[in-house]
């Protein structure tokens, strides 16, 4: 079982935990909290307390004690995993092991389940929880260290190019737009880095 996914014993067993939309900084991030240089070890090779999920339900999690949600522009993540993370076991990472991804389309329905992610996770948990904007992500790297306990070590930047859009057609680009505009809303109305303490 992939330690991205949400079974029990993974997930009682976590300490901390790196969520998030998919393609907004979630392995970065993971790598950084795990201690692991960049381009090192995979979450599915990893077996120390620090679980990266793409999960919908943080209540798999209710035993961890903190948590980093990592999300972004909606639009750029969509074309990024239609380009690189688009097979099985990434659907079964985003909770739909029964879609194929030879017959699905992203663009046109929201299949791996991101706004179902988006308004599971930034609100009050069982654990500390932050949540950042992918883009403001080294913006706030001292606040999210902190809220840690300790030095975060991140490669350098590499800020989104217009490129992911410019790989999609004008058609293909109004449906992701369409498909996805409730969370592209909620999103740009977010802010940029928000902290929730556990419910007592």
């Amino acid at each position: 079982m992939s330690l991205e996914s949400s079974d029990s014993s993974s997930a009682n067993s976590a300490t901390e935990i790196c969520a998030g939309i998919p393609r907004c900084g979630t392995t970065l991030m993971f790598r950084a909290l795990a201690g692991l240089k960049s381009g090192t070890k995979t979450p599915q090779d990893y077996k120390g307390p620090v679980r990266k999920t793409h999960s919908f339900d943080p209540r798999s999690f209710e035993n961890a004690k903190r948590a980093i949600f990592l999300f972004g522009d909606p639009v750029a993540a969509v074309i990024s995993t239609r380009k690189n993370r688009y097979g099985r076991r990434h659907f079964l990472n985003c909770g739909a092991s029964d879609r194929d991804p030879e017959t699905t389309d992203i663009f046109r329905e929201d299949a791996l389940n991101y706004e179902k992610m988006w308004h599971a996770w930034p609100q009050r948990q069982s654990f500390d929880l932050l949540c950042v904007r992918y883009e403001a992500l080294y913006d706030h790297l001292n606040t999210i260290e902190e809220f840690f306990g300790r030095r975060l070590y991140l490669p350098p930047p590499k800020p989104r190019t217009t490129s992911l859009i410019d790989d999609v057609s004008a058609l293909d680009l109004d449906a992701i737009r369409t498909t996805y505009a409730n969370l592209i809303a909620a999103i740009d109305r977010a802010p940029d880095l928000t902290i929730w303490r556990k419910q007592c």
